[in-house]
Protein backbone atom coordinates (compact mmCIF):
# COMPACT_ATOMS: atom_id res chain seq x y z
CA UNK A 1 0.00 0.00 0.00
CA UNK A 2 1.39 3.26 -0.71
CA UNK A 3 2.19 5.97 1.76
CA UNK A 4 -1.07 8.59 1.43
CA UNK A 5 0.08 10.56 3.74
CA UNK A 6 3.71 12.11 4.16
CA UNK A 7 4.71 15.00 6.72
CA UNK A 8 1.05 15.79 6.51
CA UNK A 9 0.93 18.18 9.57
CA UNK A 10 3.48 20.68 8.31
CA UNK A 11 0.91 23.46 6.15
CA UNK A 12 3.01 23.66 2.51
CA UNK A 13 2.13 24.58 -0.42
CA UNK A 14 3.49 22.10 -2.45
CA UNK A 15 0.45 19.30 -3.76
CA UNK A 16 0.31 16.45 -2.34
CA UNK A 17 -0.70 13.14 -4.10
CA UNK A 18 -1.99 9.49 -3.81
CA UNK A 19 -2.06 6.14 -5.27
CA UNK A 20 -5.81 4.55 -5.92
CA UNK A 21 -5.74 2.35 -8.49
CA UNK A 22 -4.16 3.97 -11.46
CA UNK A 23 -5.62 7.46 -10.32
CA UNK A 24 -3.38 9.91 -8.67
CA UNK A 25 -5.34 12.09 -6.52
CA UNK A 26 -4.16 15.56 -5.29
CA UNK A 27 -4.32 15.37 -1.12
CA UNK A 28 -5.48 18.54 1.12
CA UNK A 29 -2.92 18.92 3.92
CA UNK A 30 -5.31 20.93 5.70
CA UNK A 31 -7.74 18.50 5.85
CA UNK A 32 -5.49 16.27 8.16
CA UNK A 33 -3.80 18.70 10.04
CA UNK A 34 -3.56 20.69 13.01
CA UNK A 35 -6.92 20.92 15.38
CA UNK A 36 -7.93 18.55 18.46
CA UNK A 37 -9.29 16.09 16.21
CA UNK A 38 -6.21 15.71 14.23
CA UNK A 39 -6.07 11.76 12.62
CA UNK A 40 -2.40 11.93 11.14
CA UNK A 41 0.79 11.91 12.92
CA UNK A 42 3.79 13.72 12.39
CA UNK A 43 5.75 10.60 12.81
CA UNK A 44 5.20 6.67 12.24
CA UNK A 45 3.59 4.90 15.27
CA UNK A 46 5.17 1.78 16.13
CA UNK A 47 4.34 -0.96 13.90
CA UNK A 48 1.85 -3.31 15.59
CA UNK A 49 3.33 -6.25 16.90
CA UNK A 50 2.40 -9.15 14.86
CA UNK A 51 2.49 -11.48 17.95
CA UNK A 52 6.19 -12.71 16.99
CA UNK A 53 7.65 -15.49 18.69
CA UNK A 54 10.69 -14.60 21.19
CA UNK A 55 13.69 -15.74 19.21
CA UNK A 56 16.89 -13.59 18.34
CA UNK A 57 16.59 -12.56 14.52
CA UNK A 58 19.82 -11.21 12.08
CA UNK A 59 18.31 -8.49 10.67
CA UNK A 60 20.68 -9.03 7.91
CA UNK A 61 21.45 -6.27 5.04
CA UNK A 62 18.71 -3.94 3.85
CA UNK A 63 15.90 -5.94 2.05
CA UNK A 64 15.66 -5.20 -1.54
CA UNK A 65 14.11 -6.33 -4.63
CA UNK A 66 15.66 -9.24 -5.98
CA UNK A 67 16.81 -9.91 -9.69
CA UNK A 68 15.70 -13.05 -11.66
CA UNK A 69 18.56 -15.29 -12.26
CA UNK A 70 17.51 -14.66 -16.11
CA UNK A 71 15.49 -11.62 -17.46
CA UNK A 72 12.24 -13.85 -17.91
CA UNK A 73 12.47 -14.77 -13.70
CA UNK A 74 10.46 -12.09 -12.04
CA UNK A 75 11.59 -10.49 -9.01
CA UNK A 76 10.36 -11.40 -5.45
CA UNK A 77 7.14 -9.43 -4.97
CA UNK A 78 6.10 -6.79 -2.93
CA UNK A 79 9.70 -4.66 -2.37
CA UNK A 80 9.91 -3.92 1.20
CA UNK A 81 6.66 -4.17 2.29
CA UNK A 82 6.65 -8.56 2.32
CA UNK A 83 8.82 -9.66 5.09
CA UNK A 84 8.54 -11.27 8.08
CA UNK A 85 8.34 -8.14 10.26
CA UNK A 86 5.27 -6.49 7.99
CA UNK A 87 3.16 -10.17 8.31
CA UNK A 88 0.75 -9.64 11.18
CA UNK A 89 0.49 -13.56 12.78
CA UNK A 90 -2.70 -14.81 13.98
CA UNK A 91 -4.61 -17.87 14.49
CA UNK A 92 -5.74 -18.14 11.21
CA UNK A 93 -1.95 -17.76 9.48
CA UNK A 94 0.27 -19.34 12.13
CA UNK A 95 1.84 -22.49 10.93
CA UNK A 96 2.10 -20.76 7.62
CA UNK A 97 4.37 -18.25 9.15
CA UNK A 98 6.24 -20.84 11.14
CA UNK A 99 7.23 -22.96 8.36
CA UNK A 100 8.15 -20.20 5.91
CA UNK A 101 10.08 -18.84 9.00
CA UNK A 102 12.08 -21.90 9.06
CA UNK A 103 12.67 -22.48 5.42
CA UNK A 104 13.97 -18.38 5.40
CA UNK A 105 16.51 -19.68 8.08
CA UNK A 106 17.81 -23.01 6.82
CA UNK A 107 15.58 -25.32 8.78
CA UNK A 108 14.44 -27.34 5.33
CA UNK A 109 14.51 -30.75 6.23
CA UNK A 110 11.04 -32.09 5.37
CA UNK A 111 9.53 -28.81 4.28
CA UNK A 112 10.67 -28.87 0.58
CA UNK A 113 8.16 -28.37 -1.23
CA UNK A 114 6.15 -26.04 0.51
CA UNK A 115 3.04 -25.69 -0.62
CA UNK A 116 0.78 -22.54 0.58
CA UNK A 117 -2.76 -23.27 0.03
CA UNK A 118 -5.19 -20.53 0.38
CA UNK A 119 -7.81 -17.87 -0.87
CA UNK A 120 -7.03 -15.00 -2.65
CA UNK A 121 -5.42 -12.15 -0.87
CA UNK A 122 -4.66 -13.89 2.51
CA UNK A 123 -0.79 -13.36 2.45
CA UNK A 124 0.83 -16.51 0.48
CA UNK A 125 2.99 -13.73 -1.93
CA UNK A 126 3.63 -11.97 0.95
CA UNK A 127 5.13 -14.98 2.90
CA UNK A 128 6.64 -16.23 -0.70
CA UNK A 129 8.31 -12.60 -0.74
CA UNK A 130 9.30 -12.32 2.41
CA UNK A 131 11.15 -16.18 2.43
CA UNK A 132 12.97 -14.43 -0.55
CA UNK A 133 13.79 -11.39 0.78
CA UNK A 134 15.08 -12.63 4.26
CA UNK A 135 17.17 -15.53 2.21
CA UNK A 136 18.72 -13.13 -0.12
CA UNK A 137 19.77 -11.03 3.41
CA UNK A 138 21.32 -13.98 4.65
CA UNK A 139 23.20 -15.31 1.47
CA UNK A 140 23.12 -12.46 -1.33
CA UNK A 141 24.84 -15.26 -3.90
CA UNK A 142 21.82 -17.78 -3.52
CA UNK A 143 20.17 -18.41 -6.73
CA UNK A 144 16.27 -17.73 -6.32
CA UNK A 145 13.89 -18.25 -9.03
CA UNK A 146 10.62 -16.36 -8.58
CA UNK A 147 7.93 -16.99 -11.14
CA UNK A 148 3.92 -18.13 -11.94
CA UNK A 149 2.66 -21.06 -13.12
CA UNK A 150 1.35 -18.97 -16.02
CA UNK A 151 5.30 -18.02 -16.62
CA UNK A 152 6.46 -21.38 -16.35
CA UNK A 153 3.85 -22.63 -19.15
CA UNK A 154 4.87 -20.07 -21.32
CA UNK A 155 8.88 -19.83 -21.04
CA UNK A 156 8.06 -23.60 -21.44
CA UNK A 157 6.11 -23.13 -25.07
CA UNK A 158 8.45 -20.52 -26.58
CA UNK A 159 11.85 -22.76 -25.29
CA UNK A 160 10.05 -25.54 -27.60
CA UNK A 161 8.74 -23.16 -30.58
CA UNK A 162 12.50 -21.57 -30.25
CA UNK A 163 13.57 -25.09 -29.72
CA UNK A 164 15.31 -24.16 -26.49
CA UNK A 165 14.35 -26.26 -24.49
CA UNK A 166 17.93 -27.14 -23.33
CA UNK A 167 18.21 -23.79 -21.78
CA UNK A 168 15.05 -23.84 -20.01
CA UNK A 169 15.89 -26.49 -18.24
CA UNK A 170 19.56 -25.50 -17.00
CA UNK A 171 17.90 -22.83 -15.72
CA UNK A 172 14.99 -24.36 -13.80
CA UNK A 173 17.38 -27.93 -12.81
CA UNK A 174 21.06 -26.58 -12.68
CA UNK A 175 21.02 -23.06 -11.82
CA UNK A 176 18.17 -22.51 -9.38
CA UNK A 177 18.76 -23.24 -5.93
CA UNK A 178 14.94 -21.85 -4.16
CA UNK A 179 12.21 -22.36 -6.80
CA UNK A 180 9.30 -20.15 -5.71
CA UNK A 181 6.09 -21.09 -8.21
CA UNK A 182 2.64 -19.26 -7.83
CA UNK A 183 -0.65 -20.17 -8.92
CA UNK A 184 0.16 -23.80 -9.66
CA UNK A 185 -3.34 -24.37 -10.08
CA UNK A 186 -2.77 -22.57 -13.71
CA UNK A 187 -1.30 -26.03 -14.64
CA UNK A 188 -4.61 -28.02 -14.37
CA UNK A 189 -5.37 -29.55 -17.66
CA UNK A 190 -1.44 -29.25 -19.22
CA UNK A 191 -0.53 -32.45 -18.89
CA UNK A 192 3.12 -31.58 -20.90
CA UNK A 193 4.08 -28.72 -18.40
CA UNK A 194 3.12 -31.13 -15.56
CA UNK A 195 5.40 -33.52 -17.22
CA UNK A 196 8.18 -31.16 -17.07
CA UNK A 197 7.59 -29.49 -13.79
CA UNK A 198 7.41 -33.08 -12.39
CA UNK A 199 10.74 -33.63 -13.40
CA UNK A 200 12.35 -30.24 -12.98
CA UNK A 201 10.77 -30.97 -8.91
CA UNK A 202 12.19 -34.19 -9.23
CA UNK A 203 16.01 -33.09 -10.06
CA UNK A 204 15.67 -30.26 -7.39
CA UNK A 205 14.67 -32.37 -4.66
CA UNK A 206 17.42 -34.71 -5.48
CA UNK A 207 19.86 -32.38 -5.24
CA UNK A 208 18.25 -31.12 -1.79
CA UNK A 209 16.88 -27.41 -3.22
CA UNK A 210 14.47 -25.98 -1.97
CA UNK A 211 11.01 -25.26 -3.21
CA UNK A 212 8.27 -23.38 -2.16
CA UNK A 213 4.52 -23.38 -4.44
CA UNK A 214 0.86 -21.62 -3.27
CA UNK A 215 -2.84 -22.53 -5.32
CA UNK A 216 -5.82 -21.90 -4.23
CA UNK A 217 -6.53 -25.50 -3.73
CA UNK A 218 -4.12 -28.41 -1.68
CA UNK A 219 -2.50 -30.80 -4.40
CA UNK A 220 -5.58 -33.40 -4.07
CA UNK A 221 -8.47 -31.10 -4.59
CA UNK A 222 -6.87 -30.31 -7.81
CA UNK A 223 -8.82 -31.38 -11.01
CA UNK A 224 -7.14 -33.00 -14.16
CA UNK A 225 -3.83 -32.48 -12.16
CA UNK A 226 -1.33 -35.83 -12.74
CA UNK A 227 -1.05 -38.58 -10.03
CA UNK A 228 2.74 -37.85 -10.61
CA UNK A 229 2.90 -34.40 -10.06
CA UNK A 230 0.21 -34.37 -7.28
CA UNK A 231 2.04 -36.61 -5.06
CA UNK A 232 5.21 -34.81 -5.45
CA UNK A 233 3.48 -31.04 -4.21
CA UNK A 234 2.19 -33.34 -1.47
CA UNK A 235 4.65 -34.80 -0.64
CA UNK A 236 6.58 -31.74 1.34
CA UNK A 237 5.06 -29.61 3.98
CA UNK A 238 1.10 -28.60 3.20
CA UNK A 239 0.00 -25.73 4.67
CA UNK A 240 -3.36 -24.06 5.10
CA UNK A 241 -4.44 -20.27 5.48
CA UNK A 242 -7.56 -19.42 6.63
CA UNK A 243 -9.13 -16.00 6.64
CA UNK A 244 -8.07 -13.91 9.70
CA UNK A 245 -10.40 -13.81 12.77
CA UNK A 246 -11.71 -10.70 13.77
CA UNK A 247 -8.76 -9.47 16.34
CA UNK A 248 -6.39 -10.35 13.94
CA UNK A 249 -8.49 -8.22 11.31
CA UNK A 250 -8.11 -4.91 14.39
CA UNK A 251 -4.44 -5.55 14.68
CA UNK A 252 -3.68 -5.65 10.92
CA UNK A 253 -5.20 -2.49 10.09
CA UNK A 254 -3.71 -1.17 13.00
CA UNK A 255 -0.50 -2.61 11.84
CA UNK A 256 -0.90 -0.96 8.45
CA UNK A 257 -2.19 2.56 9.39
CA UNK A 258 0.89 2.62 11.54
CA UNK A 259 2.97 2.03 8.83
CA UNK A 260 1.66 4.80 6.90
CA UNK A 261 1.64 6.89 9.79
CA UNK A 262 -1.87 7.64 9.99
CA UNK A 263 -4.01 6.95 13.43
CA UNK A 264 -7.21 5.53 13.63
CA UNK A 265 -9.56 5.56 16.64
CA UNK A 266 -10.17 2.46 18.70
CA UNK A 267 -13.86 2.44 18.08
CA UNK A 268 -13.08 3.06 14.71
CA UNK A 269 -10.86 0.07 14.38
CA UNK A 270 -13.24 -2.06 15.88
CA UNK A 271 -16.38 -1.50 13.12
CA UNK A 272 -13.88 -1.87 10.03
CA UNK A 273 -12.63 -4.98 11.76
CA UNK A 274 -16.04 -6.27 12.55
CA UNK A 275 -17.67 -5.11 9.30
CA UNK A 276 -14.96 -6.10 6.64
CA UNK A 277 -14.13 -9.84 6.85
CA UNK A 278 -12.25 -11.77 4.21
CA UNK A 279 -9.14 -11.00 2.74
CA UNK A 280 -6.00 -8.91 3.92
CA UNK A 281 -6.44 -7.55 0.65
CA UNK A 282 -10.18 -6.13 1.16
CA UNK A 283 -8.61 -4.13 4.66
CA UNK A 284 -5.83 -2.32 2.73
CA UNK A 285 -8.52 -1.22 0.09
CA UNK A 286 -11.20 -0.01 3.19
CA UNK A 287 -8.31 1.77 4.59
CA UNK A 288 -7.03 3.16 1.26
CA UNK A 289 -10.57 4.55 0.77
CA UNK A 290 -10.92 5.88 4.11
CA UNK A 291 -7.87 8.19 4.58
CA UNK A 292 -8.53 9.24 1.22
CA UNK A 293 -11.53 10.07 1.67
CA UNK A 294 -10.76 12.32 4.86
CA UNK A 295 -7.88 13.89 2.88
CA UNK A 296 -10.30 15.18 -0.31
CA UNK A 297 -12.76 15.98 1.85
CA UNK A 298 -11.36 17.53 4.61
CA UNK A 299 -13.26 15.33 7.80
CA UNK A 300 -11.60 13.68 10.34
CA UNK A 301 -11.31 9.91 11.00
CA UNK A 302 -14.36 9.25 13.30
CA UNK A 303 -17.28 6.52 13.23
CA UNK A 304 -19.48 8.55 10.78
CA UNK A 305 -16.68 8.82 8.39
CA UNK A 306 -15.69 4.98 8.58
CA UNK A 307 -19.72 4.06 8.38
CA UNK A 308 -19.94 6.28 4.83
CA UNK A 309 -16.83 4.74 3.44
CA UNK A 310 -17.74 1.10 4.43
CA UNK A 311 -21.25 1.46 2.66
CA UNK A 312 -19.62 2.94 0.04
CA UNK A 313 -17.10 0.21 -0.37
CA UNK A 314 -19.18 -2.79 0.12
CA UNK A 315 -21.73 -1.40 -2.77
CA UNK A 316 -18.77 -1.43 -5.05
CA UNK A 317 -17.62 -4.80 -4.16
CA UNK A 318 -21.25 -5.50 -4.82
CA UNK A 319 -20.28 -4.46 -8.75
CA UNK A 320 -17.25 -7.40 -8.76
CA UNK A 321 -18.13 -10.86 -9.99
CA UNK A 322 -19.42 -13.29 -7.18
CA UNK A 323 -20.62 -16.15 -6.59
CA UNK A 324 -24.05 -14.97 -6.03
CA UNK A 325 -24.01 -12.71 -8.64
CA UNK A 326 -22.94 -15.89 -11.40
CA UNK A 327 -25.99 -17.79 -9.53
CA UNK A 328 -28.12 -14.74 -10.43
CA UNK A 329 -27.57 -14.84 -13.61
CA UNK A 330 -27.36 -18.21 -14.31
CA UNK A 331 -30.46 -19.23 -13.20
CA UNK A 332 -31.82 -15.81 -15.06
CA UNK A 333 -30.60 -16.82 -18.16
CA UNK A 334 -31.54 -20.79 -18.21
CA UNK A 335 -34.81 -19.70 -16.56
CA UNK A 336 -34.83 -21.51 -13.33
CA UNK A 337 -34.74 -20.33 -9.42
CA UNK A 338 -32.06 -20.58 -7.49
CA UNK A 339 -33.49 -22.46 -5.53
CA UNK A 340 -33.50 -25.29 -8.62
CA UNK A 341 -30.10 -24.28 -8.92
CA UNK A 342 -28.45 -25.46 -6.23
CA UNK A 343 -30.90 -28.68 -5.39
CA UNK A 344 -30.30 -31.75 -5.59
CA UNK A 345 -31.96 -32.25 -8.84
CA UNK A 346 -30.22 -34.26 -11.39
CA UNK A 347 -32.46 -32.90 -14.19
CA UNK A 348 -30.79 -32.19 -17.54
CA UNK A 349 -32.61 -28.52 -17.65
CA UNK A 350 -31.22 -28.10 -13.79
CA UNK A 351 -28.13 -30.48 -14.27
CA UNK A 352 -26.07 -27.94 -16.52
CA UNK A 353 -27.12 -24.74 -15.80
CA UNK A 354 -25.37 -25.93 -12.11
CA UNK A 355 -22.55 -27.01 -13.71
CA UNK A 356 -22.23 -24.21 -16.21
CA UNK A 357 -22.14 -21.87 -12.82
CA UNK A 358 -19.83 -23.51 -10.83
CA UNK A 359 -17.34 -23.61 -13.96
CA UNK A 360 -18.10 -19.73 -13.87
CA UNK A 361 -17.48 -19.19 -10.52
CA UNK A 362 -14.20 -21.26 -10.72
CA UNK A 363 -13.00 -19.19 -13.45
CA UNK A 364 -14.23 -15.58 -12.61
CA UNK A 365 -14.17 -15.42 -8.59
CA UNK A 366 -10.71 -17.07 -7.30
CA UNK A 367 -12.81 -19.07 -4.81
CA UNK A 368 -11.81 -22.37 -3.80
CA UNK A 369 -13.56 -25.12 -4.55
CA UNK A 370 -14.18 -25.81 -1.17
CA UNK A 371 -16.22 -22.10 -1.12
CA UNK A 372 -18.03 -23.14 -4.40
CA UNK A 373 -18.53 -26.64 -3.19
CA UNK A 374 -20.97 -24.57 -0.20
CA UNK A 375 -22.31 -21.98 -2.27
CA UNK A 376 -23.75 -24.93 -4.69
CA UNK A 377 -23.98 -27.61 -1.74
CA UNK A 378 -21.44 -30.12 -3.48
CA UNK A 379 -18.83 -31.65 -2.70
CA UNK A 380 -15.94 -31.40 -3.81
CA UNK A 381 -15.95 -34.25 -6.31
CA UNK A 382 -19.00 -32.69 -7.61
CA UNK A 383 -17.47 -29.36 -8.34
CA UNK A 384 -14.40 -30.77 -10.02
CA UNK A 385 -16.78 -33.00 -12.18
CA UNK A 386 -19.15 -29.94 -12.98
CA UNK A 387 -15.81 -27.98 -13.99
CA UNK A 388 -14.26 -31.24 -15.99
CA UNK A 389 -17.57 -31.28 -18.08
CA UNK A 390 -18.18 -27.52 -19.15
CA UNK A 391 -14.45 -27.68 -20.52
CA UNK A 392 -15.03 -30.57 -22.13
CA UNK A 393 -17.48 -29.38 -23.85
CA UNK A 394 -16.36 -26.40 -24.61
CA UNK A 395 -13.63 -27.85 -26.79
CA UNK A 396 -16.44 -30.05 -28.41
CA UNK A 397 -19.39 -27.90 -28.95
CA UNK A 398 -19.94 -24.28 -30.26
CA UNK A 399 -23.09 -23.50 -28.31
CA UNK A 400 -21.63 -23.90 -24.92
CA UNK A 401 -18.70 -22.01 -26.32
CA UNK A 402 -20.93 -19.22 -27.32
CA UNK A 403 -23.02 -19.86 -23.61
CA UNK A 404 -20.04 -19.40 -21.81
CA UNK A 405 -18.95 -15.94 -23.61
CA UNK A 406 -21.99 -14.77 -23.75
CA UNK A 407 -22.78 -15.48 -19.75
CA UNK A 408 -18.34 -14.35 -19.62
CA UNK A 409 -19.12 -10.63 -20.96
CA UNK A 410 -22.92 -10.22 -19.39
CA UNK A 411 -20.12 -10.55 -15.86
CA UNK A 412 -18.00 -8.01 -17.47
CA UNK A 413 -15.27 -10.46 -18.06
CA UNK A 414 -15.14 -10.29 -22.49
CA UNK A 415 -12.96 -12.93 -22.51
CA UNK A 416 -12.45 -15.56 -25.51
CA UNK A 417 -13.03 -19.12 -24.84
Amino acid sequence: MTSLLENANVRVQEPLTTRLGNLSVPLRRSAVSGGERTQVARDPLPQASPDKLDRPRDPGPKQMNLPGVVSRARSVPGGKRFTFDNFVVGPSNRFAYEAGWAVANDRRGAYSPLYLYGESGLGKSHLSGAMGHHIHGRKPTTQIIYTTAEEFVNEMVSGIRKKEMAAFKEKYRRRCDILFIEGVDFLIGKEKTQAELSHTLDHLSHLGKQIVLTALDPPYELPHMSDGLRSRLAGGLVVDIQPPDRETRQRILHHKAALEGVTLPEDVLALLASRISGSVRRLEGILINLVAKSSLLGRPIDLDLAQETIQSFQVEETQRVTIDGIQRLVAGQYHIQIDQLISRSRRRSICFPRQMGMYLCRRFTGESLDTIGRAFHRDHASVIHSIAVIERQIREKARVRREVGFLARKLGMDVSV
